[in-house]
C-alpha cells in the first residue's frame, strides 16, 4: 500500500507595521515638530509653501488652507498604491489612491506637521484604520497596502523636514 502525502506551501505571513496613532482619534496619525533656529515665521511658511509647491502637481488644488498671518498651511494629498504579486513583490496594477490631510503650524524659529485623516479613495469613506485588523480575510493585502503607505507618508515627511532645515541660498544677482 502506497501512501502519498500531498505538500502544502505555507503563505508567508505580512507583518502588519506599527502605525502610529493618535491616543484621542483613534487615526493613524503621523506628526513631527522641530526647531529652526534663527528662522522667522515668514521664512519658514514660505519654505513650507515651496516645498508643496514642488511637491505636489496641482499645488493650488491641494491647498486647503493657506495662512501666512498665523503659520497655518493645510493640504488636501493624494498618492497611488500599488498591488502585489503572490510572492510580495510591488507590480504596476494600481490598487488605489490614498488620500490624506497634511497641517503644517508654524510659529517663530519653529514648526509641527500633522498627517491624519488617511483613507482609500472611493465612493464612500475607507479609513486606513480598517486595514489593521490581522483577521481580515484581505490581511496580507492590507498589510502591503500600510507599508506601502508608511514608506510614503516617511519619504514625504522627510522631505518636508529638509526643506524647513535647510535655508533658502542667496541669489549672486545684484539686479
Amino acid at each position: 500500500m502506497a501512501i502519498s502525502t500531498i505538500g502544502f506551501a505555507q503563505k508567508k505571513k505580512i507583518q502588519i507595521p506599527e502605525m502610529p496613532m493618535d491616543n484621542e482619534t483613534q487615526l493613524i496619525t503621523y506628526t513631527d515638530k522641530a526647531e529652526v533656529a534663527g528662522a522667522s515665521a515668514p521664512d519658514l511658511y514660505d519654505r513650507a509653501y515651496n516645498w508643496g509647491k514642488g511637491t505636489y502637481k496641482n499645488y493650488a488644488e491641494k491647498l486647503r488652507v493657506q495662512d501666512k498671518e498665523n503659520g497655518r498651511i493645510e493640504i488636501f494629498g493624494r498618492f497611488p498604491i500599488y498591488a502585489h504579486d503572490k510572492k510580495g513583490n510591488i507590480t504596476t496594477s494600481k490598487a488605489g489612491v490614498i488620500q490624506y490631510t497634511l497641517g503644517i503650524d508654524i510659529k517663530e524659529g519653529r514648526y509641527r506637521c500633522k498627517l491624519s485623516k488617511i483613507n482609500l479613495r472611493s465612493a464612500s469613506y475607507v479609513a486606513a484604520e480598517k486595514w489593521l485588523d490581522a483577521f481580515d480575510q484581505n490581511a496580507a493585502n492590507n498589510a502591503y497596502k500600510l507599508i506601502d503607505l508608511d514608506a510614503h507618508i516617511l519619504e514625504l515627511l522627510a522631505g518636508l523636514n529638509k526643506a524647513l532645515q535647510t535655508s533658502p541660498k542667496a541669489s549672486d544677482d545684484d539686479w
